[in-house]
């Protein structure tokens, strides 16, 4: 889904001028570049001319033009990992922030609430181009997270044991021929609905999933499973059907398929369609998974 959503951020992204580090790295790309294709050059000229001329010409301090092509080739993949989203390659998109953001959210089922109407202002994209790292902070955090996850095994999960086996105790139930799951995971309305996300019966207050998750995670089910029907979920779907603005489902749908290319009649399309009723709703964030993924976030 991130894959899928990323033509929408990437247009999203070109809507403001690029940031500082951006142009920067953009600078250092086009001068790196050009000392490294003329290095390039000389080398398909004379290859023995890379590893025979040094420079610094001193003999105790210089190194060979070979040394200065690797370490210029690695600022290079750095400088141009900075320019992240923003692609010179990238048509020109209009100007439509909202309806961009909508097409995001069609795909990473994530919209709070402050975002929506407010796409165009300067905090709104600071939060999202915050989930839109820069390829070389996500290796950092990659390399810090295999040395930061032993430590929160040892020191912090013990305390949260109880929490979790409660959880495990309370939100499990046993189904017939298939075993024991999550109650989550069989759309228990009657239990976990939150009438304020479409759900036909409200469900205990304590035992709703966060932001309606089990809600999304129910259209996100119908949409990739339309033969399979029950009525307290036609009764879900229609609840949020005769909740949207049309003209704003229209318009983020269009956008959400043109990023997508997806087919008429396909099961995404119908996700597609669904979705951007329920997120003009104004009651809490966009999205939803399967009903494993409800679970989770509820614990």
């Amino acid at each position: 889904r991130i894959a899928a959503s990323h033509p929408g951020a990437v247009a999203y992204i070109k809507q403001f001028p690029a940031p500082l580090m951006t142009l920067i790295a953009r600078f250092v790309t086009f001068i790196v570049s050009a000392i490294v294709a003329i290095l390039l050059l000389l080398s398909i000229c004379n290859e023995k001319f890379l590893i025979f001329y040094r420079w610094p010409s001193e003999a105790e301090v210089g190194f060979n033009l070979l040394w200065w092509l690797a370490v210029l080739s690695t600022i290079l993949a750095v400088s141009r990992s900075f320019e992240g989203l923003a692609a010179e390659g990238q048509a020109a998109v209009a100007m439509q922030p909202d309806v961009l953001l909508q097409s995001v959210s069609l795909h990473t089922h994530y919209m709070p609430e402050h975002w929506r109407g407010r796409g165009h202002t300067r905090a709104v994209y600071a939060e999202f181009r915050a989930l839109y790292q820069y390829r070389v902070a996500l290796l950092v955090q990659e390399v810090l997270g295999a040395l930061t996850a032993p430590l929160i095994m040892i020191f912090l999960m013990p305390r949260r044991a109880a929490a979790i086996l409660e959880f495990i105790r309370s939100f499990t139930v046993y189904v017939e021929g298939v075993g024991h799951v999550c109650s989550y995971a069989l759309f228990d309305f009657e239990r976990h609905g939150d009438g304020a996300y479409g759900s036909p019966i409200e469900g205990v207050a304590e035992q709703q999933a966060n932001d309606g998750k089990l809600e999304k995670a129910y259209v996100n089910f119908r949409a990739q499973h339309p033969s399979w029907k029950d009525e307290r979920g036609d009764a879900l779907l229609l609840n949020i059907a005769g909740s949207g603005d049309a003209q704003f489902e229209e318009g983020a749908t269009a956008v959400g398929s043109s990023n997508l290319d997806v087919a008429p009649g396909h099961p995404a399309a119908t996700a597609q369609q669904v979705q951007p009723a329920h997120e003009t709703d104004g009651n809490g964030n966009g999205g939803g998974g399967d009903g494993g993924a409800a679970a989770a976030a509820a614990a």
